[in-house]
């Protein structure tokens, strides 16, 4: 008899993960896990929650930046040497404080960050740059998650790690203060709460795309965008709840207003592959009623209820590629997920094939389009990637193997066109 293998188990990961029974990254605190949903994390060798890197008392900034700087004095005037330039890194002397670290992100988000948050036919600049940063002064659920979105732009545009693990414990405060808003949100407090939902979406695309403290701030073999995309997107949930309440309010918001309804959006035609695509995944959703007819009857109700649930996904997500090819309005694919609702999620979640294939096809759309944004460079094909790789790994039918192809090709093409 062959001896038993000892055990392998680790139990090294923090209280936070062992209550939920997710594994830990154990790379704490904060674990992965902890960071991404905005939960104190606590290891059972410890005292109490390890102070974050990035409070406000602290007295240690990231590392600065080490792109090249022109040490020659310039020659240009006091007129123009005023203005930032898009072209210089942030910098600042190694030993400034928290405070003025803070100040910086502001600075860069004021100057040059706002530009990635606004919605080119809403002409919403001022909002973003003048508005949103005043509003954020009242809550700081905004004030971190502006900090958050800074740091990763920062560290996207200059491939600075300091900045990845900075972006990360803004994000952690921002969502944990952002729960606790959502349990006892006051009236009046709408605007906010829909800035965020947009950061929030940002920074689902952003953190999925980097780990802290690795040699590359791209995550290229990671098992866990689909997880991070799932934890920010069920987090506006309460969010979508709470807008529903104040339909009033929003008909009157000078911001709202200015933004186009999704269903105003003109049609553009599919081309004849993605169409293609999406009639073989329209016919593999119904074949799931004729295939139940003798199944148990719990089975078959929760095989109608997948098969409604995709039909809609579906639909939205052809009308998305339809109206979210002009990169006027490609912002709008974020809302894809929302749009396809709570059950889509658990679909997701519940491992359901067709609901996987379309999630897949919604990375394609997003690598169409991640050119346009430093927040969504990569996302796309590296949720494509790890679908294939993780979900979709053992498909048998000849037709559904054709299509996770297609995707993977549409992925290599918008990776080459990005790449020219």
């Amino acid at each position: 008899m062959a001896p038993r293998r000892s055990h392998t188990k680790s139990r090294q990961g923090c209280v936070t993960c062992k209550q939920r029974h997710v594994r830990c990254s154990e790379d704490g605190p904060p674990c992965k896990p902890c960071r991404t949903r905005g939960t104190p994390c606590v290891y059972a060798a410890a005292t109490a929650v390890t102070q974050s890197p990035v409070q406000r008392d602290s007295k240690k900034p990231p590392k600065p930046i080490t792109a090249p700087i022109q040490a020659q004095r310039s020659t240009r005037s006091p007129e123009h040497d005023s203005r930032p330039s898009e072209d210089e890194p942030p910098l600042f002397p190694g030993q400034l404080d928290k405070r003025f670290f803070e100040l910086q992100l502001m600075n860069r988000y004021s100057t040059t960050t706002y530009k990635s948050m606004c919605t080119p036919v809403a002409e919403d600049d001022y909002f973003w740059r003048t508005k949103v940063p005043a509003m954020a002064l009242h809550f700081d659920f905004l004030l971190d998650g502006i900090f958050a979105v800074t740091a990763f732009e920062i560290a996207a545009t200059y491939d600075n790690d300091s900045y990845v693990d900075a972006a990360f414990e803004f994000q952690t405060r921002s969502i944990s203060a952002f729960r606790r808003h959502l349990d006892h949100a006051p009236p009046g407090t709408i605007e906010p709460m829909l800035c965020f939902s947009l950061m929030i979406m940002i920074l689902a695309l952003a953190s999925a795309q980097t780990q802290p403290g690795a040699a590359s701030s791209l995550n290229m073999g990671g098992n866990d965008i689909l997880q991070s995309t799932i934890t920010h997107f069920e987090l506006l949930e309460g969010v979508w709840a709470i807008v529903g309440r104040n339909a009033d309010y929003l008909a009157n918001s000078p911001y709202i207003s200015r933004l186009k309804l999704f269903e105003e959006l003109p049609l553009t035609t599919l081309d004849p592959e993605i169409e293609s695509a999406f009639s073989k995944l329209s016919d593999y959703n119904e074949a799931r009623i004729g295939s139940t007819v003798n199944e148990a009857y719990e089975h078959r109700v929760n095989q109608i209820s997948l098969w409604e649930t995709c039909k809609k996904a579906l639909s939205m997500l052809r009308e998305c590629f339809a109206k979210c090819a002009d990169e006027t309005y490609s912002g709008y694919t974020l809302g894809w997920l929302n749009m396809a609702g709570d059950n889509y999620i658990k679909a997701i979640k519940s491992g359901d094939t067709t609901s996987l294939l379309l999630l897949m096809y919604w990375g394609v759309l997003c690598q169409k389009s991640g050119h346009q944004a430093w927040w969504a460079r990569s996302y796309g094909g590296l949720l494509v990637d790890e679908l294939v790789r993780t979900k979709l790994a053992n498909l048998t039918d000849p037709e559904m193997k054709a299509l996770v192809t297609l995707a993977q090709e549409r992925v290599r093409q918008y990776r080459s066109k990005a790449a020219s």
